[in-house]
C-alpha cells in the first residue's frame, strides 16, 4: 500500500522513465510485467534502469545538459516473503552491497553518460514458496543537469499466491463428484 502512495507522489513521466526492471533475454527490453519467480534455489534476474532516451540538445550532459542522459544512480532492492538473494554480478561501473534480503547498487558514468536502458547487473534470487517478491524499494537517478529524480517502487519478480477461489472450486468439484457417485450407487440394482 505504501508504494502506491509514494508512486502517486512522483510525476508520471519520472515513473515511466526511471524504471528498474528485469529483462528476461538480458537485452534491455522491458516486458512491462514482473517475472513469475519459480520456487527453487536460484533464478537469474537481469536488472536494467531506463531513464529515457532523449539526449541533450543544449549544454553538456552531466553538467548543464537538458536531456535524459544518466550520469549516476542508486538503487535498493529487497527480497520479501520467501525470496532470498544468492549472488549479484554487477556491471564494471557498479559498486554494491548484498545481503540475503537486500541489494544496494550505485552506478556512476563519469564522462560517458548513458542513454536508454542501462544494465545494472545479474541478481541471482531464490524462492522458498508462494508470496515471495523481489521489489525495487526506490532509489535515485542523476540526470544531465545533475538533477536528481526518484526511482519508483516496483515489483520485479514474484511467486504468486494461489487464489482462494481455486482451492474452494476444487473442493466443491470433488464434493459434487463424490455426491453424484453415491447417488448413482444407491440407484443401481443390487444382485
Amino acid at each position: 500500500m505504501g508504494w502506491i502512495v509514494s508512486a502517486a507522489l512522483v510525476p508520471f513521466d519520472a515513473i515511466a522513465q526511471n524504471m528498474v526492471y528485469h529483462s528476461p533475454n538480458d537485452d534491455g527490453f522491458n516486458p512491462g510485467f514482473a517475472l513469475n519467480l519459480p520456487i527453487g534455489p536460484s533464478e537469474s534476474l537481469y536488472l536494467y534502469l531506463d531513464a529515457g532516451a532523449n539526449g541533450s540538445q543544449n549544454g553538456t550532459a552531466c553538467s548543464d545538459g537538458d536531456g535524459r542522459e544518466l550520469c549516476g544512480y542508486q538503487v535498493v532492492a529487497d527480497a520479501l516473503g520467501g525470496a532470498f538473494f544468492v549472488d549479484f554480478i554487477p556491471e564494471s561501473n557498479v559498486v554494491h552491497s548484498l545481503t540475503s534480503s537486500q541489494l544496494n547498487a550505485n552506478g556512476l558514468f563519469g564522462l560517458n553518460p548513458a542513454l536508454g536502458p542501462v544494465r545494472i547487473g545479474e541478481l541471482k534470487v531464490g524462492s522458498s514458496g508462494p508470496g515471495s517478491e523481489v521489489m525495487i524499494m526506490g532509489g535515485e537517478a542523476v540526470l544531465a543537469a545533475l538533477q536528481i529524480e526518484p526511482i519508483p517502487q516496483s515489483i520485479v519478480a514474484n511467486t504468486p499466491v494461489p487464489e482462494p477461489g481455486v482451492g474452494a472450486g476444487l473442493l466443491i468439484g470433488v464434493t459434487v463428484l463424490i455426491g453424484a457417485h453415491r447417488v448413482q450407487r444407491r440407484r443401481a440394482p443390487r444382485h
